[in-house]
């Protein structure tokens, strides 16, 4: 749930959002939400209106250099040095030029890194007849989250981080923890927004249209499972926030909106500042489910009231124009990276700056890309596949530092995964630590044999470092096999023959000259080679002896910046 929604809701979204969006929006609590719906039924053109940053005409023209980047990273990495999560959190950089609210910032940095009661240790309670002690625990949680400015979300945050999975492994063990505890609020609680998850993983990723009917049969099934429990929960226990959390999901995804109406009214009623609960509101507010960028801005709005109470309904300032934008890339819609400076100058949730990133990635803008999968790492440290994709653009930046800082917390994460160990070893070739790169190197092809990157970058290592010419000539013929029209196989083999030395480097030259001579990327590799045939046809005891110094040009450097 805490995770970006990209499933869209079934029906004609312009007729149904604006009949959704009446009963959506409970008069007796919300009139301007109201009257909003009744502006939208009367005239559609006006859903697509939506206010501006309040500071646009200052951002709108921003955009990050070159230098801005580097001096950006620069503080990132004194930042990721910082072993403590809460001071590594503050410590970071903001976007440049842009203008974070620093009670946000605070706010949210503290929200992701408060303590929580851990997934490992609620399993040890369970399994070992303590359920009791769980209960009391997630007790505490809550009247810190409802009591205690440091703790908001506390609770929240621990379902999210515990509970906000659909595997089979969480569903035995809470199943477990009902049976030990059966009137216990916290397992149904549990129990309910992990059958949630199941169904929306039961239901698939695409639009309602193409998604087949024994898949929405299931996922109805497991709603109602869920739903079951939630309600049981609540009749226990109605503070718990979480279980409005997971029935707002599962009004949006099945139940529709006089469900969800109702669990956002209850929700709302035990603490009306919930930011977990204020977010799935702006969630379904959008035109894709019940409402549209209008009735987004409203349920913003609405959130920004209680701002002085929560900080952290300031992150959720911007998503209207973040939907505007299209930082989530949705399919078929035209993306304004461009337009991502200004719609994040304001703090944002960790979610909304990973779709900013990646998807800025996607669209070849790195700069913006790298600052913002830096912000997405900066409050979710665990976020694997930015942390990973961020890695690789610090690597194109010249920052081995920050490269290997990174590094090291893939493979902490996941200690087996080769692309983290390949990361790792590509870190310590870059500040010169050759062994340590090649073991990781060799550890990564070991896991991931068919891996492109790992294998070429290993060749090279063998190539042009350690010289272990065997080794060096396997891996390259490999490349050659698999993947005969790029260059980069053929220059190697072209090194080895030149420097073990092996027989046929005329034919190798030939060929790269034939194949990749009009390749401007290869153009001093290609004339290198033509001196070399030069050499060798005015003949001598050893023609190619000037080749065969430290600075011979079929050779490559372990790494070289990627094209912008």
């Amino acid at each position: 749930m805490e995770r970006n929604h990209q499933l869209l809701a079934a029906g004609a979204v312009a007729l149904l959002g604006a009949m959704a969006v009446t009963a959506y929006c409970w008069t007796h609590r919300h009139p301007p939400l109201a009257e909003a719906a009744a502006r939208i039924a009367a005239d559609p053109a006006k859903s697509s209106t939506v206010a501006k940053p309040a500071n646009a005409e200052a951002t709108t023209a921003h955009v990050f250099t070159q230098a801005e980047l580097q001096a950006f990273l620069a503080a990132a990495t004194k930042a990721e040095s910082i072993d403590d999560p809460l001071k590594r959190c503050l410590a970071y950089p903001d976007p440049p030029a842009s203008h974070w609210s620093p009670a946000a910032v605070q706010a949210y940095c503290r929200y992701r890194t408060q303590p929580i009661v851990t997934l490992a240790q609620a399993r040890d309670l369970i399994e070992h007849g303590k359920a009791a002690e769980l209960d009391r625990l997630l007790g505490e949680a809550l009247h810190a989250q409802l009591t205690q400015p440091d703790a908001r979300g506390r609770l929240d945050r621990t379902f999210f981080a515990d509970f906000d999975d659909g595997s089979l492994d969480l569903r035995y063990l809470l199943d477990a923890w009902k049976r030990a505890s059966p009137d216990s609020a916290f397992a149904l609680a549990a129990s309910g927004f992990a059958y949630v998850q199941m169904a929306v993983a039961a239901r698939g990723v695409d639009y309602a249209s193409k998604t087949p009917q024994d898949a929405m049969e299931s996922m109805h099934r497991l709603m109602q499972q869920a739903d079951a429990d939630l309600q049981a929960a609540r009749q226990r226990e109605p503070r718990i926030t979480p279980i409005y959390i997971a029935m707002l999901q599962a009004g949006g995804y099945d139940f529709g909106p006089s469900y969800a109406t109702r669990a956002l009214h209850e929700g709302l009623q035990q603490d009306p500042a919930d930011f977990a609960i204020h977010a799935q509101y702006v969630w379904l507010s959008q035109p894709q489910w019940f409402g549209s960028l209008d009735v987004m801005q409203h349920a913003i709005d609405e959130g920004l009231q209680q701002a002085a109470k929560n900080p952290l309904l300031l992150l959720d300032k911007n998503k209207a124009a973040g939907f505007r934008a299209n930082i989530e890339n949705w399919r078929d819609q035209p993306v304004h990276v461009a337009d991502f400076p200004a719609v994040l100058d304001e703090a944002a949730d960790a979610g909304s700056l990973s779709a900013a990133g990646n998807t800025a990635a996607a669209h070849r803008q790195f700069i913006i890309a790298a600052i913002y999968l830096s912000e997405s790492v900066r409050f979710n440290p665990d976020a694997f596949s930015d942390r990973s994709r961020l890695a690789r653009l610090v690597s194109a930046e010249g920052q081995p530092r920050l490269l290997m800082l990174h590094a090291r917390q893939l493979v902490a994460q996941r200690p087996d995964d080769p692309d983290a160990l390949g990361l790792r070893g590509l870190a310590s070739l870059q500040q010169g630590d050759v062994p340590a790169g090649r073991a990781d190197l060799a550890a990564a092809l070991e896991k991931s044999p068919d891996n492109p990157a790992v294998l070429s970058l290993l060749a090279r290592v063998y190539t042009y470092s350690t010289h272990e010419w065997d080794k060096a000539w396997t891996l390259s013929s490999r490349l050659i096999a698999d993947y005969p029209q790029l260059p980069d196989g053929w220059r190697m083999r072209a090194s080895i023959q030149l420097h073990q030395p092996r027989a046929g480097l005329d034919d190798t030259l030939h060929y790269f000259i034939l194949h990749f001579g009009n390749d401007p990327r290869q153009r001093s590799v290609v004339r290198e080679m033509e001196r070399m045939l030069e050499a060798e046809a005015k003949g001598g005891d050893d023609p190619l002896a000037p080749f065969r110094g430290p600075r011979s040009v079929p050779a490559r450097p372990v790494s070289h910046p990627a094209t912008r």
